[in-house]
């Protein structure tokens, strides 16, 4: 039992929530109203965004790659969208040519990677410049 508890205590993702923990003990007693329901909801509803752009950046940069094209082709993917969206498609084919945007911009940022050997400052910052 010890080493397992000894085990845990030494993964990242401890110290990750450790930290998580101490900053929202810390800001709940700089405002208290900080741990409220709603306010929570309304953090909540401003930063999905940010932590769909981050998931994958994190995987990235734990494998010691980067991926500056995030940003664009997620722009690229909106802009997609409201185009098809204006010109009088349906939402859901809008949306789903949005997704098909994204997919095939990282699928040729990986292929570029993966299979060309390009490093992948010189690709993503190619695609993010297109």
């Amino acid at each position: 039992m010890r080493a397992i508890f000894l085990r845990i205590l030494s993964l990242p993702e401890t110290f990750l929530s450790c930290l998580i923990i101490t900053l929202f003990a810390l800001i709940s007693q700089l405002d208290p109203s900080f741990l409220q329901w709603e306010v929570q909801r309304t953090l909540s509803s401003h930063i999905w965004e940010l932590a769909i752009m981050a998931i994958p950046m994190t995987l990235i940069i734990l494998t010691a790659g980067i991926d500056l094209s995030v940003g664009s082709i997620m722009s690229l993917s909106a802009i997609t969208a409201g185009m098809l969206f204006q010109a009088g498609s349906s939402m859901p084919l809008a949306c789903g040519a949005a997704l098909l945007t994204g997919t095939l911009g990282g699928f040729l940022n990986g292929f570029f990677i993966a299979r060309m050997r390009v490093h992948p400052l010189i690709i993503t910052l190619a695609t993010m410049a297109t």
